[in-house]
This record gives structure tokens, C-alpha cells and sequence, in this order.
């Protein structure tokens, strides 16, 4: 399985890096699809984990062994992603159209200088 993972990770790098603006001339209109497709996907995906979950028949009965615990995971999960954003957006520019400048501006804190990201090719 892993050896498919990995064929599978590869082949979309090469279809993104040489073939997407081959074939998609608005590169807008491939974001749009592309982030629907992933969502689509991603939401299969978590519906057969849970539907492989519940067909186990287990799950209330671990629920109940762990308690509240179980619940802890996703906490950190979350708490550690929002503070990642936050180191992030001390140093990467904001997105255009953003209000995120002037309402650092507002609460006194500096705007510091952005990286660059230039597509190299």
C-alpha cells in the first residue's frame, strides 16, 4: 500500500508541475475545481473511515473506556494549528484584498517585511 501512496504522490506532482497549464488555460477556474475535487474527496474519504468505524461495532464501547480523553487529541490538534497561523502570519505577507494590515496597524503592532514567493519557472 505505501508503494501506491508514493506512485500516486508522484504522479500528481509530475501532472502539476507539467501538464495542469498545458491543458487548463484559466488557472483560476483549475483552483476552483481542484479545491472542490479535494473537498469532495476528503469528505468520501472521512465518511468510509467512519462508516469502517461503525461497522466494527467498537466505538461506543472504546468512547466509554476513554471518556473525555477522547477529546483532547483534536483540542491540541486545533490549539497547535492556530498557533502555527499565528507565527505564519508574523511573516508571510496577507493574502490581497486582505484587512489584516490595517488591523495589525490598529492594535500597534508592526507590519514586518513579507518574503517574496515567485513561481520559479
Amino acid at each position: 500500500m505505501t508503494i501506491i501512496i508514493l506512485i500516486c504522490v508522484v504522479a500528481g506532482l509530475a501532472f502539476g508541475y507539467f501538464a495542469v497549464d498545458r491543458i487548463f488555460s484559466d488557472m483560476e477556474f483549475f483552483a476552483s475545481l481542484a479545491g472542490n475535487l479535494i473537498t469532495v474527496g476528503l469528505c468520501i474519504l472521512l465518511f468510509f473511515v467512519g462508516f469502517d468505524m461503525g461497522f466494527e461495532g467498537t466505538v461506543i464501547d472504546h468512547f466509554r473506556k476513554v471518556g473525555l480523553r477522547v477529546l483532547a487529541f483534536p483540542f491540541i490538534i486545533m490549539v497547535g494549528t492556530l498557533a502555527g497561523a499565528l507565527l505564519c502570519s508574523l511573516f508571510l505577507p496577507p493574502p490581497s484584498g486582505s484587512l489584516l494590515p490595517s488591523a495589525r496597524a490598529s492594535a500597534g503592532i508592526p507590519l514586518l517585511p513579507a518574503l517574496s514567493w515567485k513561481r520559479a519557472w
